[in-house]
């Protein structure tokens, strides 16, 4: 059966994008010539591990947290409802009861959620600030990719999703949200909301947590 997005599962370059793989870019020559190549497919960073196709039904409850950048970077209308739909557009999302799951292990390391995202989804800095959040539900049948996150660095470290202790979450790569029209009838946007990019840090949770009771101590006095 077809689903809406079926030309970009039958294109294998996505499935290359959800496995980690760099897709060619053009290099210009070193030769003074001008020309420039397309360079060709590179194991990257990041992705899935094993990638496999798996179909998501209309209705199911998906999660996306983005950026501030996913929208600020057009020249387009700014405000709520539009970075809303901007990060709406990305790829990558978390089945609500991976997310939930999450929640639950952030509570658990006692950090917040979008630093535990970090952990368990391996999104470094420079990947993203988790400063956007959108929570949907798909309103047709699409295909996806899904499985565990590979590695990947962060700094002088690694961030391991398969790590002793973390959650075994799956990820879902959803090819095609990026063109408006089959994203409109693909998900519909119950809420979204800007993030404090702060938070997504280690000790966030526990700082915020001191400073709510230093301010609740002085409005006491």
């Amino acid at each position: 059966m077809d689903v809406l997005n079926q030309e970009y599962v039958d294109n294998e370059d996505y499935l290359r994008i959800a496995g980690g793989a760099s897709p060619p870019k053009l290099k210009h020559l070193d030769d003074g010539s001008g020309n420039a190549v397309w360079t060709e497919w590179l194991p990257g960073e990041g992705g899935m591990i094993g990638p496999r196709p798996e179909y998501i039904p209309a209705g199911k409850k998906l999660v996306r947290f983005g950026s501030f950048r996913d929208g600020a970077a057009r020249d387009e209308a700014s405000g709520p409802q539009y970075f809303g739909r901007a990060t709406a557009s990305g790829a990558w999302w978390l089945e609500w009861s991976a997310y939930k799951t999450i929640e639950q292990y952030a509570d658990q390391i006692e950090e917040s959620v979008t630093f535990a995202i970090r952990l368990v989804c391996a999104v470094p800095k420079e990947w993203g600030d988790l400063s956007y959040v959108v929570q949907g539900t798909t309103r047709s049948p699409l295909m996806a990719y899904a499985g565990h996150g590979r590695p990947a660095r962060w700094g002088k470290g690694v961030i391991d999703p398969l790590a002793r202790g973390k959650p075994r979450i799956e990820q879902l790569y959803i090819p095609g949200l990026s063109d408006p029209d089959l994203n409109k009838k693909a998900i519909i946007v119950h809420s979204h909301g800007a993030l404090d990019p702060r938070v997504a840090f280690k000790g966030a949770r526990r700082r915020a947590e001191q400073e709510a009771a230093m301010r609740q101590r002085i409005s006491q006095r």
